[in-house]
């Protein structure tokens, strides 16, 4: 029984050296060879025992190439995220406004003198908002502009909004938000007048006075309508280089692009044509057309109803007494 017990103790014994010998490979960034496997084992024999050499007694046996730990460098995930990204691989910020390139003269529009809606935010894409019409921008940050377009006696709508600085046509935003409030207090079909637009700084011309300005553009001819609101924006005189990426998400609009306004023949059946300032029976009169052959342009339908333009009178008229060609 003494024997037994003996033998155990020598296996065990065994077995705890072994462990030790693979931790200390482990702590010293791993054993690659014969020849370190030793050097471990020797260092470890001098520690508990106090001698020197003892692994040169002990044959061991190489580690295999496919389990020798390999050493690697250490590695910090969080700087690793916080490393800023190469400009080129950052993705781009999708902007409305119009590269240097795309930009032309405002006045090849016809700029009608009636305000047809309004600028209601103006804040840059850090958060800071206009104060008292003006607002100062660095390169590399943006415009966030929003508010409302159309006309206001008739209710046309429009469908994009154009903005001009230094002279320039600088951007362009569709016209597709719903703004109930606006159908409630200025005209009943301007239901979907709002917009938004987003201008990069570093699109935007340098010129002694920067004043932003938004047009509304008539659905069809040359005209276009200032919106209340310019705000004068204080920008860098130069085109300092910029660590973001802007990519315009918006097509240019030219007079051209938007159509000729066409010239129709309107033949009036009753005798009095009634124009209303809405398309509906409920809405105020605002004048009458004889009944006739009369030139003049469909500005928009709904319905039944059409904006009619003829000569002077504008309004609202039902189609059931109108002929168009």
């Amino acid at each position: 029984m003494l024997v037994r017990y003996i033998i155990v103790g020598i296996g065990l014994g065994l077995l705890c050296v072994i462990a030790a010998v693979i931790s200390h490979c482990d702590l010293t960034e791993g054993c690659t060879g014969e020849s370190q496997f030793s050097e471990a084992f020797d260092g470890l024999m001098e520690n508990v025992f106090g001698t020197e050499g003892a692994g040169d007694t002990v044959k061991t046996k190489p580690i295999p190439p496919s389990s020798q730990p390999v050493k690697q460098s250490a590695k910090r995930p969080d700087i690793e995220a916080a490393r800023p990204l190469p400009r080129e691989n950052r993705p781009a910020i999708p902007v409305d406004s119009y590269s240097a390139g795309d930009q032309y003269d405002i006045l090849q529009w016809n700029l009608v003198p009636f305000s047809s809606g309004s600028v209601d935010s103006v804040r840059t894409g850090g958060g800071i908002a206009s104060a008292e019409g003006s607002l100062a921008i660095s390169n590399g940050d943006y415009l966030i502009i929003s508010g409302w377009a159309g006309h206001p006696a008739y209710g046309m709508r429009f469908r994009d909004v154009l903005f001009s600085l230094c002279g320039k046509v600088v951007g362009r935003a569709a016209v597709t938000a719903s703004r109930p409030d606006v159908a409630t207090a200025v005209h009943r079909n301007l239901a979907r007048s709002g917009w938004t637009v987003r201008l990069a700084a570093n699109h935007l011309p340098r010129c002694k006075e920067q004043v932003l300005q938004a047009w509304g553009v008539a659905p069809i001819g040359f005209n276009i309508f200032p919106l209340i609101g310019k705000t004068a924006i204080a920008l860098s005189e130069t085109a300092e280089p910029v660590s973001v990426r802007f990519q315009s998400r918006s097509a240019m609009l030219t007079p051209a692009q938007n159509g000729k306004a066409e010239l129709k023949k309107i033949t009036v059946s009753a005798s009095a044509l009634r124009l209303r300032k809405c398309g509906d029976t409920s809405c105020d009169v605002v004048g009458h057309i004889k009944a006739g052959q009369h030139d003049g342009f469909v500005l928009e339908t709904v319905g039944q109803w059409s904006l009619f333009q003829i000569g002077e009178a504008v309004g609202w008229a039902s189609n059931r007494y109108v002929a168009i060609q």
